[in-house]
């Protein structure tokens, strides 16, 4: 029977996950590589679709995205300050649901 042996921590740790994540890195290029020659070529465009959807969506983000999440940042603070409030006050009797219909 093995000993417990107590998790490894620092340099050992690191090894192990640059190890892990180059493992990975090596079977999905070997993985990828394969299909693009099983299927003519056909895989590489869909790889290069998949890419450019990407980059054309952080473009959006950059561009439209950060900036309406920066300018709705004061309306977020204060529909949580807003629930936070709610939150604490009671509503009638202790434990009662309330659903408010439109």
């Amino acid at each position: 029977m093995i000993p417990f042996r107590n998790p490894p921590t620092g340099r050992r740790r690191s090894r192990e996950t640059f190890l892990v994540v180059l493992l990975t890195a090596f079977l999905t290029g070997a993985v990828v590589l394969f299909l693009i020659f099983a299927t003519g070529g056909f895989f590489l465009w869909v790889i290069l679709i998949a890419l450019a959807l990407a980059a054309f969506s952080m473009l959006h983000y950059f561009l439209w995205g950060r900036a309406f999440h920066e300018r709705t940042e004061a309306e977020r603070q204060l529909l949580r300050q807003q629930e936070a409030e709610d939150r604490w006050q009671p509503n009638g009797v202790p434990g009662e649901r309330r659903f408010d219909l439109p």
